[in-house]
């Protein structure tokens, strides 16, 4: 629950920047373990948010008390489900997925270091070079040990604008990679860094490493407004337009309806602003296939 605050919390520097009166939504209170017996008193806090864990699955029942619940399953090999208090699931975006096949590598070489300290000694003594690198090996273990874990059914499945997107722009290109996917990449891992070479604990680079991402959320939106209503200096525009490359650039996935309802959801709330996601269409052999 100590780890779930700091997450759900913003920098004093991100503060600054989103509406005056949402200080109450800057850092979820902690109430940690919660039953039944708390059952009354949670139904006082009204809109207030919170944040705790409990055992009692009769709670999961009280949707009225809580917006999202994390069910945590025993078995270590099944995965976290996430879901609203009406029922309906949450699933990572396809750039989620991305981020965190990044992220379990990072931590898959902090795990091993020790192991592969002791390897990289005894290679030392050794006269012939190795036919593969020592890297190449290690991201094959941590590839391998990705594809062991992964669960599709928590993931959003690829729309089909993007499945004909890519194929349009595989043909069109001559099989070069989309840009803006590359571009997206090369963002999140420098976000990312290399966690396994952070001078404190992995706990502590793993909090910084979800800080820089709700920063560059927070900052880029903000940013955009302030875009927005330059641009609008003669009138009085309550909502800022933003698109696909814009959305991409706060961190989102730009293919996901769930990222695009989530920024408009959260310039409403954090800013007091209504944004707009727009996207556009490409003519592929006389289809009109729209992009976001």
């Amino acid at each position: 629950m100590y780890i779930l605050s700091i997450l759900s919390s913003l920098s004093n520097r991100d503060a600054e920047l989103v509406l005056p009166g949402t200080e109450s939504l800057l850092r979820l209170p902690t109430l940690f373990s919660v039953g039944v017996h708390d059952i009354p008193s949670l139904e006082r806090t009204g809109n207030e948010g919170w944040a705790a864990c409990t055992t009692d699955e009769i709670i999961a029942t009280k949707n009225k008390l809580y917006d999202i619940i994390v069910d945590l399953p025993q078995a270590p090999a099944q995965k976290p489900r996430i879901r609203t208090s009406d029922g309906a699931s949450i699933k990572a975006s396809q750039r989620d997925v991305a981020r965190y096949k990044l992220l379990h590598k990072e931590l898959f070489k902090h795990r091993n270091a020790s192991v592969d300290a002791y390897t990289d000694a005894d290679a030392g003594e050794q006269e012939q070079e190795p036919l593969i690198s020592h890297d190449e090996i290690a991201a094959k273990r941590a590839e391998d040990d990705y594809n062991e874990t992964y669960d599709d059914s928590i993931v959003e499945p690829t729309t089909w604008s993007r499945l004909a997107y890519s194929g349009f722009m595989w043909w069109a290109s001559a099989g070069e990679k989309d840009a803006m996917t590359t571009a997206e990449r090369e963002s999140d891992r420098e976000i990312m860094g290399d966690l396994a070479s952070y001078s404190q604990s992995i706990e502590t680079a793993i909090i910084a490493y979800f800080h820089r991402l709700s920063s560059q959320l927070v900052q880029g939106l903000s940013q955009l407004l302030l875009e927005g209503d330059r641009e609008d200096s003669d009138e009085d525009a309550e909502a800022v337009v933003i698109d696909r490359t814009e959305l991409s650039h706060l961190g989102l996935d730009s293919w996901s309806e769930a990222d695009r309802a989530f920024v408009q959801e959260f310039g409403s709330l954090w800013f007091g602003r209504g944004v707009e996601v727009r996207g556009r269409e490409v003519d592929c052999c006389g289809l009109r296939v729209p992009i976001l």
